[in-house]
């Protein structure tokens, strides 16, 4: 009797060590949950590239504000400079024109400035890290990015557009990680106003247009660069273009 006992007892021990085994110590082919497949990769949260831009609150438009990133390339404040102070980069890439909703977009000269090439600086929408002298010159350790965009309106009615959809993006290995909207427009007449970034153009109109956006320094040979066209607003969508883009 008691060898029958210490039998049952002996097997139940067995049992439950198996059971402990098995949930502790799952096979990959076992436990297709823990790990993510190429069939039904992981939930992650979004990326910078997805992230939701943060609105600055100065400028207009459902696709306003500035993306302000958790964490940037460290800064190296005795680095030089990229742009040379008093000097202007330019280049003239031989940029495919955009087609999208029966709108044309070319790109035209991109200029890397400290100061402001001779456009209004009470018409940029700087933020609390830039810092510019009474001449617009940029002290803080940023750069004028100027991008010279031709846009045509290719239907017969007047139609409204946002150039604040036209966004340049820092990109590290095919992501797009980090977005910088304009915050300045060569014929824009007040910085302060939620509708500055909107242009009417009429139909068969065609204008050229210098956009400002301002880079960190830091990030100027970090990264890759692509230009987005996003004119409804949103990445997903068959309208917006993606532009690999050389900066000077």
């Amino acid at each position: 009797m008691n060898k029958a006992k210490y039998g049952i007892i002996a097997a139940l021990t067995l049992m439950l060590a198996v059971c402990v085994y098995t949930l502790l110590f799952h096979s990959d082919s076992e436990a297709p949950l823990l790990r993510p497949s190429a069939e039904e990769p992981a939930v992650q949260g979004p990326t910078a590239a997805e992230a939701p831009l943060v609105s600055g609150g100065v400028s207009g438009g459902e696709a306003t504000g500035w993306y302000i990133p958790e964490t940037e390339p460290p800064r190296e404040p005795d680095a030089p400079a990229h742009v040379p102070e008093g000097e202007v980069l330019v280049s003239h890439g031989d940029y495919p024109t955009q087609f999208a909703l029966n709108t044309s977009y070319t790109i035209g000269a991109v200029a890397l400035s400290k100061g402001l090439d001779g456009e209004d600086g009470r018409q940029f929408a700087y933020n609390r890290r830039h810092e510019v002298d009474e001449q617009g010159n940029l002290t803080s350790p940023d750069t004028y990015c100027f991008i010279e965009v031709t846009i045509e309106n290719q239907e017969e009615e007047t139609r409204e557009f946002l150039l604040n959809s036209i966004v340049l993006y820092a990109v590290e290995k095919g992501v797009r990680k980090y977005p910088f909207e304009p915050r300045y427009f060569d014929k824009g007449i007040n910085v302060r106003s939620r509708e500055y970034f909107h242009v009417f153009l009429a139909g068969g109109e065609r204008q050229t247009y210098r956009l400002g956006m301002i880079l960190p320094d830091d990030y100027l040979d970090c990264y890759d660069w692509q230009l987005v066209i996003c004119p409804q607003g949103s990445l997903e969508l068959d309208s917006t273009r993606f532009l690999p883009f050389t900066l000077p």
